[in-house]
């Protein structure tokens, strides 16, 4: 199903610790007073309530808040069930009433509970990266990694006093390893192959759509055209060390090298120049020879799309809301 995303703003700082966690606040949080009240009104006002509800999550997304977002679609889904079990439901089905020029019949109460399913199964995504993305930083900030002092480790301002605007994969790798951090963005129009980096905390890797670095692009335009749970990692460029562009070949050593109204132009521009709400710290570097250069070295450190895919148990399949939603479509 396509859903007509909300404009993003900025993402709220997560209050849980992992998806569980929500989802067990969400499961003691439902068991209120407020549900025996829904279980008191008719079809018609209990689905008025369910709209306000979904419509007050669909601003939560908005603003940015995915967890109170997913409270109250999982607070939608619940009225919702409430009302398939209603004596008067078959009426409210297949009548159609007008109230407020809205109609509000079946078809419409059918609709809005698949777009509640498919934010709940969306924001599930999202948290759950977040939730590992915010394990592994907490994880790498108690370590005390030792900081490599072997010749093989160059100090740390070689690598930005430099005029290249490119990074060598083996650099780029020694330099996380002297607890810094850095964000691949990776512009590629086939993007089937990925890296796959094994500390998550310390080498980020978020992918945009090609088609997404146009001109008049900027940071959030930019953020905003990724996918949902690729959105959490692309905002954390202003908080990593070194931003690195990964493309499919070679990149320009110099910004005079660059090509105008390139996708290298566009995106470092974009980045660098107009990018006030997430500014960098340093100016960003292309990855030298892109992808494929990567993989030369690190092979043991690429992946695929398919295999890097989580295993999401639908929420169609595990819950009572959804059981409820089965018994409505026969």
């Amino acid at each position: 199903m396509v859903l007509n995303r909300p404009t993003l703003i900025h993402l709220a700082d997560l209050r849980f610790s992992s998806l569980e966690h929500l989802k067990s606040w969400c499961d003691v949080a439902h068991k209120q007073k407020w549900e025996q009240a829904i279980s008191r009104l008719v079809s018609t006002k209990a689905f008025d309530h369910a709209e306000r509800v979904f419509d007050e999550a669909k601003l939560k997304m908005r603003e940015g808040d995915e967890e109170d977002a997913y409270k109250l679609f999982t607070r939608m889904g619940i009225i919702s069930k409430i009302i398939i079990t209603k004596s008067d439901f078959q009426e409210f089905k297949n009548s159609p009433v007008i109230i407020k020029r809205v109609l509000l019949d079946g078809r419409r109460f059918y609709y809005l509970f698949d777009q509640c399913i498919a934010y709940l199964k969306e924001l599930e995504e999202s948290l759950k990266k977040r939730y590992e993305l915010k394990k592994a930083e907490k994880s790498y900030d108690e370590q005390d990694l030792p900081v490599l002092q072997s010749e093989e480790t160059p100090e740390d301002k070689d690598y930005f006093i430099k005029e290249s605007m490119v990074i060598d994969p083996r650099d780029l790798v020694r330099y996380i390893a002297c607890k810094h951090r850095a964000l691949i963005i990776d512009y590629r129009k086939d993007q089937t192959d990925v890296i796959q980096y094994a500390n998550a905390g310390q080498l980020l890797v978020a992918q945009v759509p090609a088609d997404a670095v146009v001109p008049g692009c900027i940071g959030s335009s930019l953020i905003r055209s990724a996918e949902i749970a690729q959105r959490a990692i692309l905002q954390r460029m202003a908080d990593v060390d070194v931003v690195v562009l990964m493309g499919s070949g070679n990149a320009p050593n110099e910004e005079k090298d660059m090509i105008a109204g390139s996708k290298e132009q566009i995106l470092y521009s974009a980045l660098s120049m107009y990018n006030n709400n997430f500014r960098l710290k340093n100016l960003p570097k292309f990855l030298k020879g892109g992808f494929e250069n990567w993989r030369l070295y690190y092979p043991m450190h690429t992946s695929t799309k398919f295999a890097m895919r989580r295993k999401f148990v639908d929420i169609a399949n595990r819950t009572e809301f959804a059981r409820a939603v089965a018994e409505y479509k026969k």
